[in-house]
């Protein structure tokens, strides 16, 4: 049986959660997605802090998040803490499923924190999941849920195993799953490691410019690599 759960969040962390995201050591976990994508975009987001309009495919993503939470929400069977729900699943053999979990977890240098889109915790493993629109999953997206799970196990402190999962947000098709450990989880923290230099403005050994991902860029008109790149094939092209 799946009880679906409100997850209680500290008070400390709804009255004063800006000081998580003004913090000079603080990684947003989505900021991963960002940077395997386009590390300069992070870049000129993050460290430049150039603002950008937001894409329709970005506030439809929002909208589409928010309906999912008040779905959730109207389905709420009881309210509980995530450490209740950790103890009363192994003692009741029962699984909770929560939406829109924060998670902060200290990893030496720098703290990691966002939001998990949906938990289930069963007796014996946590499942993580991330819902994204698309139809693939991508690096950056399987990053993101890895850090996810590291931050999820770091401030919980549990030993059971964690799955990362990709959804489609919309179908709710599976597009990936992976047990959290080993290999991807050294893949996550020298990433994470490489993002922490980049935010100290320590990191500026940029790829090229990527056509096929500068032509989504919300970044691209204040780009100076994607001008310049554009601005020499057209000399090419001439």
């Amino acid at each position: 049986m799946l009880n679906i759960i409100n997850a209680r969040i500290p008070d400390e962390i709804k009255n004063d959660e800006r000081r998580y995201y003004e913090m000079v050591k603080y990684i947003g976990i989505s900021w991963l997605n960002t940077y395997m994508y386009c590390p300069y975009q992070l870049y000129l987001w993050r460290v430049k802090k150039i603002k950008v309009p937001k894409t329709a495919e970005m506030t439809a993503g929002t909208e589409r998040h928010e309906i999912l939470q008040l779905n959730h929400e109207a389905s709420v069977e009881e309210e509980l803490s995530i450490e209740d729900a950790l103890i009363s699943s192994k003692l009741e053999r029962k699984a909770y499923r929560f939406r829109e979990v924060h998670v902060l977890a200290k990893l030496g240098r720098y703290q990691i924190a966002g939001y998990i889109d949906e938990l289930i915790i069963y007796p014996e493993r946590v499942d993580i999941i991330d819902d994204k629109p698309g139809k693939n999953a991508y690096m950056g997206e399987k990053m993101q849920v890895y850090g996810y799970a590291l931050a999820f196990r770091e401030m919980h402190g549990i030993h059971r195993k964690i799955r990362a999962i990709i959804r489609n947000r919309d179908s709710g098709e599976i597009l990936f799953t992976e047990y959290f450990g080993g290999e991807n989880e050294k893949l996550l923290q020298n990433t994470l490691y490489d993002v922490y230099l980049l935010l100290k403005d320590l990191k500026h050994d940029f790829p090229a410019p990527n056509p096929a991902k500068c032509a989504r860029c919300r970044y691209r008109e204040v780009c100076e690599h994607y001008q310049k790149f554009n601005s020499n094939r057209k000399i090419y092209n001439a």
